[in-house]
């Protein structure tokens, strides 16, 4: 039985097209927001410039971006973060509180029981 062209065309895709999507959506931080990414992208275009270009001007605007980029990360991450570490701190002052009254126990108890045993 003679095959028609458009199975041959139709095996040879898939069997040699791939079927995976072309872009995948890259994993951030929380922290890194849509105007931070935007950012980075400008701060690597200006870099590129300098390299090719050695020129001064592009070297300083390339250096402001960057700091600029670093100050954003910086504020995003420690809005991101501080709820994380105040719940920390919490969690520490709580056990340092049962420590505390733990050890007063403790001390209270040895107290009366130590004076019997001499």
């Amino acid at each position: 039985m003679p095959y028609k062209i458009t199975d041959v065309i139709n095996q040879n895709a898939k069997a040699f097209i791939p079927t995976k999507p072309a872009h995948q959506k890259r994993k951030t931080n929380p922290w890194m927001t849509r105007n931070i990414l935007l950012l980075l992208r400008k701060r690597h275009r200006l870099y590129k410039r300098w390299r090719r270009s050695q020129n001064p001007v592009h070297k300083q605007l390339e250096n402001n971006i960057r700091n600029l980029v670093q100050r954003k990360i910086q504020v995003a991450k420690n809005r991101t973060c501080q709820p994380h570490r105040q719940t920390t701190e919490l969690a520490l002052s709580k056990q340092r509180q049962l420590l505390e009254n733990c050890e007063s126990i403790l001390a209270t108890f040895y107290r009366s029981v130590l004076p019997s045993f001499i």
